[in-house]
């Protein structure tokens, strides 16, 4: 072959071979572009118009829970990395009810294995912006329900949506006007991986500012559907409190669950009020806690054996709540080794003034208003106040507008007391009745442990009953109707010797009162029986009887004032030096915290014989009688 041909033919294949993978080159970059593009598109959300992919979607929501899906407005699809749909301006509804939930969007994801043969199954359903109604008397959340556990338990739960994604939505409660009950869901993430299995959920929510952590784990509805029992656990946090259950329940019958609870807050009173719960007292409560055992049934939740904290104190016992017409009740019986209400304020409002006097302040029973309260309380130690009791029983009964505190038995300075206090709320005024009963307490040391001066000392024992009706404690005392009988035994008069006063009024009449100050009166017994009336109590039949002296007392006692204004007349008995027929008359009058103990300057004149001159007759009848009570004339 000529040489010029054969470099003809090897041109032409060199050619060939650079034709040929210009053509592969070309080949590779379309198949490379086009591939781009289709995952460009595919990732890409695409706007549709058909309603075929909607429709389907549709009907499994409708199959699976009876929801109906209207779409208002566009629906955007996408196919990587998971296919998806978008739906804006949606509602879901009960077939022929109004919408329940209104969402500014509804984004749903599709299996792929199901989606290759043709079938649309959903696999995560994400809501945003979406708005939840809750009507009262109008329960379209059991037909849901309901229709759910007939799926579940008649085992055609297929088809079902694996995780639930709800954000930035709002709980509304019809008659709702300031969003007192609105509730805020910030996030809130279900997760049910298969139908037979378990149902975890986690939410984070916003209720009257405040923002709220709320978990449920190993919750499995299948087991509930089908009338079994279902151990799980449930946890809710805010800032300052946490409860916890760990419970087994069952929603056959009506529901019924028992396991154990625990709770903690550092403050009971915001709990309450942030919660608008009215329960009897709890508004003098800070940090508080509970555990125990529970079981709950047909509204009722009972603790048969509980440890409740309040502040410092630690009490065991049993606790029940129920629900009655709307209304809670609680009942009790707790036991603690101390128990410390000496910083408790009075429940119902300020007893005194800042000056000291009583207050005119109303006061204020909406402690009774929210809850019934039936609670029994003992206590080997207890502190109230400035008394401290041993060995304390009490009863506290709440009812709508009426209190009443019994007091079974208790020691008070090495005496016993008993007693009861019932308060009834009116409009404006309330209606108040004290009863009580004491022995053998320590006078003495009880004027030391409510901080008064210690003027008088022995054992005491007594009544008293009292009643009043007025709208703040300065009204009930000055409206105070009662009997009040008080003896004291083997005990002493600090501050006056009345035997001592006796014999230097015979010797220096005049002198008497400069010499009586700073003795001690022993005494056997001194007695007095007080009426009151209209808060002014009458002294009658009150008497000390002594060794060396007897005194009879008359005069009055002022419970609006917190005074007294008497007159004792002292006489000398036989065993003492001092004649038997002598005689000397005190004054007494004063506040409670600062009695004064004076002699009286007209008894002391008429004894010397040089100043009797200076007086004129003495005064009879009427005239002596407007003297008593009150303090020594100027």
């Amino acid at each position: 072959m000529p040489t010029g041909h054969k470099s003809k033919v090897g041109s032409a294949a060199h050619k060939n071979e650079i034709n040929s993978g210009l053509m592969s080159r070309r080949t590779i970059l379309g198949i490379a572009l086009a591939c781009l593009a289709a995952l460009t598109l595919a990732i890409a959300p695409w706007t549709v118009n058909t309603g075929r992919l909607t429709a389907a979607v549709a009907r499994q929501l409708r199959s699976v829970y009876g929801l109906d899906l209207a779409v208002k407005g566009r629906t955007t699809i996408a196919l990587l990395p998971v296919p998806r749909m978008k739906f804006e301006n949606v509602a879901l509804a009960v077939p022929g009810s109004p919408p329940l939930v209104d969402a500014e969007q509804l984004r749903s994801e599709f299996r792929i294995w199901p989606l290759l043969i043709g079938r649309i199954e959903l696999a995560e359903v994400a809501l945003s912006g979406a708005q939840l109604r809750v009507e009262e008397g109008k329960d379209l959340w059991s037909p849901l329900w309901d229709r759910q556990r007939d799926r579940l338990a008649g085992r055609s739960a297929n088809r079902n949506v694996r995780r639930l994604i709800v954000t930035n939505s709002t709980v509304n409660f019809a008659g709702d006007v300031d969003g007192a009950a609105r509730v805020d869901i910030l996030s809130l993430v279900v997760n049910w991986p298969a139908v037979e299995g378990k149902l975890d959920a986690t939410a984070a929510l916003r209720w009257r500012g405040e923002s709220v952590q709320v978990t449920v784990a190993d919750l499995h509805p299948a087991v509930l559907a089908k009338g079994g029992k279902d151990r799980l656990a449930v946890e809710a946090s805010t800032g300052t409190s946490r409860v916890a259950l760990e419970l087994d329940a069952s929603v056959a019958n009506g529901g019924k669950a028992s396991g154990r609870a625990s709770f903690t807050t550092a403050s009971l009173r915001d709990l309450l009020h942030w919660g608008s719960v009215q329960v009897p007292f709890g508004g003098l409560v800070q940090g508080a806690s509970l555990a125990g055992d529970f079981t709950a049934e047909n509204g009722a939740v009972s603790f048969p054996a509980v440890q409740l904290g309040l502040g410092s104190d630690k009490l065991d016992g049993a606790l029940s709540a129920r629900f009655e017409g709307g209304r809670l009740s609680l009942t009790g019986t707790l036991a603690a080794e101390r128990l410390n209400l000496a910083d408790t304020p009075f429940p119902f409002g300020p007893l005194q003034a800042s000056a000291g006097a009583w207050s005119y302040d109303p006061l204020n029973l909406r402690e009774t208003g929210g809850a019934d309260l039936d609670l029994r309380i003992s206590a080997a130690a207890a502190r109230l106040g400035a008394l401290r009791l041993d060995d304390l029983a009490a009863n506290l009964l709440v009812r709508r507008g009426r209190v009443e505190l019994s007091l079974g038995r208790a020691t008070l300075n090495r005496g016993t007391v008993k007693g009861r206090l019932a308060l009834a709320a009116g409009q404006p005024a309330h209606d108040v009745k004290l009863q009580g009963s004491f022995d053998r307490v320590d006078v003495g040391a009880l004027l030391t442990d409510l901080g008064q001066q210690r003027w008088i000392s022995g054992t005491a024992q007594g009544q008293v009953a009292i009643e009043a009706i007025g709208e703040s404690s300065a009204e009930l005392f000055r409206r105070a109707n009662g009997r009040a009988v008080v003896a004291v035994r083997q005990g002493e008069l600090w501050g006056v010797g009345f035997a001592d006063a006796l014999r230097r009024s015979e010797r220096r009449p005049l002198a008497a009162p400069i010499e009586w100050r700073g003795g001690r009166t022993p005494f056997e017994q001194a007695q007095m029986v007080l009426n009151v009336h209209g808060g002014i109590g009458d002294v009658v039949d009150a008497q000390l009887t002594g060794a060396a002296a007897r005194a009879v007392f008359q005069g009055l006692v002022s419970l609006p004032d917190r005074s007294v204004a008497l007159k004792a007349t002292v006489e000398g008995s036989a065993a003492a030096s001092a004649s038997p027929s002598a005689s000397l008359v005190f004054d007494i009058y004063g506040p409670w915290s600062d009695i004064a103990i004076v002699p009286d300057a007209r008894t002391l004149i008429q004894r010397s014989g040089a100043a009797r001159q200076l007086l004129g007759a003495e005064p009879r009848g009427e005239e002596a009688s407007r003297g008593l009570p009150g303090a020594p004339a100027q």
